[in-house]
């Protein structure tokens, strides 16, 4: 990769976005984590269900990772941060109007992989 002259605004610019990104990322990490104990009794989860719920959002974000690179090879940086905020948050809206438990694994999933691509296509 070339090195490429960035001016200063731009370079500040970027420098508060990925700040405002992963302070963003915190608290709405924080908000739903908070949350978990109330989905779970509204829900009517075992033990075992909300695990596997849980779980999916680590998937996603595994599963993301690798093909990150590759996917911002093809589009580019700003689409692929694009799609994956907009992957994220139509996740968060999913696990959010909730009702099945069986629909939340599959936004979780979606929302963590979501959730991986922007850090990783930024660097």
């Amino acid at each position: 990769m070339t090195p490429v002259a960035v001016d200063r605004q731009t370079l500040e610019r970027a420098k508060l976005a990925t700040f405002a990104f992963f302070g963003l990322a915190g608290v709405a990490f924080a908000s739903w984590a908070s949350r978990i104990a109330d989905a779970k009794n509204d829900l009517g989860l075992g033990a075992g269900e909300l695990g596997a719920t849980l779980f999916a959002m680590s998937v996603g974000s595994v599963l993301a990772l690798p093909l990150t690179g590759r996917v911002v090879e093809r589009f580019g940086v700003v689409r692929t941060i694009r799609a994956g905020m907009i992957a994220a948050a139509l996740g968060a809206v999913v696990v959010g109007l909730g009702g099945v438990a069986r629909h939340h694994p599959v936004a979780d999933e979606l929302a963590g992989r979501g959730l991986r691509v922007v850090p990783v296509a930024e660097e």
